[in-house]
């Protein structure tokens, strides 16, 4: 991996555990940083005719890019905008920004859920907890993966 030192360095940061950041980055892009993908149904948009703006994107540009996902985290636009992204939103496919980023948000949410990497890896990917009625995960699926990467990255 090419981006392990960045991993390694922004995890130190953030005190986040560069293994767990390890395991997401293989679940969400396989390791590829120009790894992208539109998700039509995502609707929590951030400011998006402000960044429009200030950029001289046009609107419509810039919430298509709030409504994707890039890099090597597979970071939301929106979602980095949040956090305090203010460049063209494809920049996050660049290794350093996409890992600070996704590391960022995932920090909030292990604040959020008091330190469970589970229960932040479930929001990470979903953007809160949320369980079925018998108590799992609705995106069990992805949580199982990147646990699963995490155990085979520590062995």
């Amino acid at each position: 991996m090419d981006y392990q030192g960045e991993i390694n360095n922004v995890c130190a940061s953030f005190d986040v555990n560069p293994l767990l950041v390890r395991a997401i980055v293989q679940t969400e892009s396989s390791g590829n940083r120009y790894a992208m993908r539109f998700e039509p149904m995502f609707h929590t948009l951030y400011k998006p005719s402000d960044f429009a703006k200030a950029l001289s994107i046009s609107n419509e540009t810039e919430v298509i890019a709030q409504k994707c996902s890039w890099g090597l985290m597979q970071v939301m636009g929106a979602t980095a905008r949040e956090l305090g992204f203010d460049s063209l939103i494809p920049m996050l496919c660049e290794i350093d920004l996409g890992i600070l980023y996704g590391v960022k948000y995932l920090k909030r949410q292990l604040i959020r859920y008091k330190g469970s990497e589970k229960d932040a890896v479930a929001a990470y990917n979903a953007g809160s907890v949320r369980l079925k009625p018998d108590g799992t995960y609705v995106n069990s699926y992805y949580v199982k993966s990147v646990f699963e990467k995490l155990k085979k990255g520590e062995k």
